[in-house]
């Protein structure tokens, strides 16, 4: 019983999705420039491109552009380096989405995922998107492992910044 602890306990610390209440030192409903203060300074501004949107979506390019992360910032977790992207709706934080940026590990993070959240609430094994609520931190969290080398986890509020309850 006490391997089977310091085994959860070990996989807590590694996994990227272990994120604390909101996202690590974020807050849903944070600015812009509050996100960057808490970073410490790390962010980089994103300055959205039009020319890189995809030619079937050029008719939607306003909700391509309001959907776009506005900073970026490096994170590391687990060993694993990715790219931080906020994304925010009226200048409020609305979620955090993580690119793995080199390594090859997509199937191992789900492992990981599984281990940490339990079985998703939702899972779409053709296309490689896994939901869960983590309902402690109060986040929905989702991984989307379409290959090995491509994957993504988002972060987005269980709870309505604006309003009260779930």
């Amino acid at each position: 019983m006490n391997r089977f602890r310091i085994f959860c306990s070990a996989v807590a610390l590694l996994s990227p999705a272990m994120a604390k209440a909101d996202w690590q030192y974020t807050r849903w409903g944070m600015t812009a420039a509050q996100v960057s203060a808490a970073s410490g300074g790390i962010t980089e501004p994103l300055v959205f491109d039009p020319n890189s949107v995809d030619p079937m979506l050029r008719n939607h390019l306003a909700a391509v552009a309001a959907d776009a992360p506005t900073l970026r910032a490096p994170y590391e977790a687990g060993g694993r380096k990715y790219d931080a992207d906020f994304h925010f709706t009226n200048d409020e934080l609305d979620r955090v989405s993580l690119s793995l940026k080199s390594s090859n590990d997509c199937y191992k993070i789900k492992g990981e995922m599984l281990g940490s959240y339990g079985q998703p609430d939702e899972a779409y094994e053709r296309t490689g998107v896994f939901w869960w609520r983590d309902i402690e931190r109060k986040n929905h969290v989702m991984l989307a492992a379409r290959s090995e080398t491509n994957c993504s986890i988002v972060y987005k509020s269980l709870i309505n910044v604006k309003e009260n309850g779930l």
